[in-house]
């Protein structure tokens, strides 16, 4: 999924069931994250997502 902002346009991806990479592709912001994630169903299609923060995200260029 991608989402864009003022500054810059961001890439969410699944990587499993239990990890979500975030990735700024272009400029000064550039880089990628990955951290870990739980999912709970809510039903009709909706879920919600939990992820750990940048202390525990791993960075990598």
């Amino acid at each position: 999924m991608d989402d864009s902002y003022p500054d810059f346009t961001a890439a969410l991806s699944l990587l499993s069931t239990a990890q979500l990479k975030f990735e700024i592709k272009e400029g000064p912001l550039a880089h990628i994250e990955i951290v870990d994630i739980h999912v709970v169903p809510l039903g009709n299609s909706m879920f919600w997502i939990g992820t750990s923060h940048p202390q525990e995200a791993r960075r990598d260029l």
